[in-house]
């Protein structure tokens, strides 16, 4: 071997051994890569503060559907970039993906979304298993996002005959939490539900009775027409003032900070209890300021069951937990206590819920079994 082409190979095997770690850029989606036939946004979370740059390739002759927010970006300081991604309704019968390349200095990131084809239907991993009837009704409310798409907010099993939301199912991500909206303070009734099944919540309810968000207000900042749907009167339950500003509220404020970081998804569900299962515990009703005839159902407890989803090589990894608290302003402590920490199996077996039932079904009788409040800092 010439002495130039040893000099060229030991220069090539120095400028390769002495690449720094943590070069290469990573992308992923923030929500399941298979989305339903309807008009959305997904999100793709690039961690780079390299130069990168995205390429969108239609695996079908079906193509122009979705939109970016940007298509590069990077060269700054900023090791995190949120891209939403429009997703037109697929209108059609067919089911059809896109390939998005997300190419760095250093290496390529292929991600590839599938839209399934009108009339199909994709659980959502947060709703729990549920039957409608009359007086029970599921809606579900979607809002615009600041870039023009269409993002689900939140659904709700309502009942109308004890005007009292059962269980609220949302999830809480870095691109629907961060933000300063404020409260909009946009009281109204719910469009989806029969306005007559709903108390009307212009004015509080009478007595020390708060209207408690089962969806905070403040899990919802980066948007505000989101930040407004969180007031229909289906997201409102009444909860006691010492409850309502005490436990709940350090318990809402824990929940974003469990969201953690732009690859993790929570998704909860927060629910209001009147019995336990087999239990004869009394029910109480309240009335608003605004109608005294329209009365609603008193909780006797509330609960928040929680999926964390954290995506890491491609790959998810799933933890769960439940808390269970009894409606009162007294609370025997001010700090969770170990009876209010549960698995989502023992919550179950209480309140007669089945949660999460769009896992796979080995992933989710493992997560619903465990308990582990300090891998939750609790």
């Amino acid at each position: 071997m010439k002495l130039k082409q040893i000099v060229l190979l030991l220069l090539l095997s120095v400028a390769v051994g002495c690449a720094p770690e943590g070069e290469k850029g990573r992308a992923e989606f923030a929500y399941p890569e298979r989305v339903t036939s309807r008009e959305q946004v997904q999100w793709i979370n690039i961690y780079s503060s390299a130069p990168w740059k995205i390429e969108v390739r239609y695996k079908s002759d079906d193509s122009g559907w979705c939109s970016l927010s940007q298509t590069a970006g990077g060269g700054t300081d900023s090791e995190y970039t949120p891209v939403s991604v429009n997703v037109a309704c697929n209108e059609s019968g067919k089911e059809r993906s896109v390939e998005f390349h997300v190419r760095f200095p250093e290496n390529t990131t292929t991600l590839t979304l599938t839209q399934l084809p009108s009339g199909a239907v994709l659980p959502y991993l947060e709703l729990p298993a549920y039957a409608e009837s009359n007086s029970q009704i599921v809606a579900t409310h979607y809002y615009t996002d600041n870039h023009g798409g269409t993002v689900r907010n939140f659904s709700v099993l309502y009942d109308t005959t004890h005007r009292l939301p059962l269980w609220v199912a949302y999830t809480l991500h870095t691109s629907s939490v961060v933000g300063n909206v404020g409260r909009t303070d946009d009281w109204r009734y719910d469009p989806q539900v029969p306005a007559s099944g709903q108390p009307d919540l212009s004015r509080s309810y009478r007595g020390w009775y708060d209207r408690g968000h089962m969806l905070p207000s403040g899990s919802r900042q980066a948007n505000a027409m989101a930040n407004s749907q969180t007031f229909y009167y289906t997201n409102i339950a009444p909860q006691l003032n010492g409850f309502n500003t005490g436990k709940w509220v350090d318990l809402e404020n824990r929940l974003r900070t469990w969201k953690g970081s732009g690859q993790d998804t929570l998704y909860v569900v927060t629910g209001a209890v009147l019995r336990t299962v087999g239990g004869s515990e009394p029910i109480s009703s309240v009335a608003t300021y605004a109608n005294s005839q329209k009365q609603t159902s008193i909780p006797n407890y509330f609960y928040k069951a929680c999926l964390k989803m954290t995506m890491s090589g491609g790959v998810p990894h799933y933890k769960a937990i439940a808390i269970f608290l009894p409606h009162t302003d007294n609370p025997i402590s001010e700090r969770l206590t170990d009876d209010e920490i549960m698995s989502i199996d023992e919550l179950e077996t209480k309140i007669g819920v089945d949660f999460f039932t769009n896992l796979p079904d080995e992933v989710e009788g493992a997560v619903e079994a465990e308990c582990s409040p300090g891998l939750w800092g609790l």
